[in-house]
């Protein structure tokens, strides 16, 4: 491993071994008996997560429908969205995909609890190393430091919100939006990240967009590009997530009663 690229793979590491110690390999794989009844520390998790799963697996059988994340088989009579389900989206069309390739609906939520884990350490020793921090003894001391927030411990129970990376990862963009990023390239990470994170939870995307908003902003404020190139972009990332919530739903109000 190369000498750049070792600090990220002790993250991972970290990440992934934290998630396995904590969780069980079986949980992560996904054929633990726990994702029969699963359940979290918090109150009310088990309700919230088998909101989640059940959200999921009639999405993953359904049919393709407008808006995208719309099912028939659940709310009743007139069909919700799994935005509303809590159902982690982004995971659901990899179901989906996977059902129609295979016949059968995976467990998914195991793998994506390890690979928030990874996200989430890898992110925030990217996050330390642009900032100056490029050690071992840093590397290491902000990874165990990030698998002990208390949204993946304190806070267990609510599956979306495990994808806390998302956030450092979108601060790391900014930084290197506001340090020159070339300009197109800049926008299209920030889209790329508000995005993700509308496909995993409401709460991640409204922490992420307004970190996309001032990346570009700075950008003018810094001189990096000039106030027109920073409203065109601004205009551009703007018109981006408004349809990406026409296109999954998120404004069509199709929630439960």
């Amino acid at each position: 491993m190369s000498e750049r690229a070792w600090p990220y793979g002790l993250s991972l590491g970290i990440g992934l071994g934290a998630a396995a110690f904590i969780f069980g390999w079986p949980v992560l794989a996904g054929t633990a008996a726990f994702w029969d009844n699963p359940h979290g520390i918090v109150g009310s998790s088990a309700a919230d997560m088998m909101s989640s799963l059940s959200g999921y697996d009639v999405f993953v059988r359904d049919q393709w429908r407008w808006p995208l994340l719309r099912v028939e088989g659940l709310g009743g009579p007139g069909g919700t969205n799994i935005a509303y389900t809590d159902s982690l989206p982004f995971l659901a069309l990899v179901g989906r995909g996977l059902y129609r390739l295979t016949g059968e609906a995976p467990v998914l939520y195991g793998l994506w609890i390890a690979a928030c884990f990874m996200l989430l350490t890898g992110a925030m020793v990217a996050l330390v190393r642009a900032l100056g921090g490029r050690s071992l003894g840093a590397a290491v001391a902000t990874s165990l430091i990030s698998v002990s927030l208390p949204p993946l411990l304190a806070r267990w129970g609510h599956i979306t919100l495990l994808a806390q990376g998302l956030i450092p990862l979108t601060v790391l963009a900014y930084l290197h939006v506001v340090r020159g990023m070339r300009v197109w390239a800049g926008l299209a990470l920030l889209m790329a990240l508000c995005i993700a994170a509308l496909l995993t939870s409401p709460y991640l995307f409204f922490m992420a967009v307004p970190i996309a908003f001032a990346a570009l902003l700075q950008a003018a404020g810094t001189r990096q590009t000039g106030w027109g190139t920073a409203v065109l972009r601004s205009g551009a990332l703007a018109a981006a997530l408004l349809v990406a919530l026409i296109v999954t739903g998120h404004l069509s109000g199709d929630g439960f009663a």
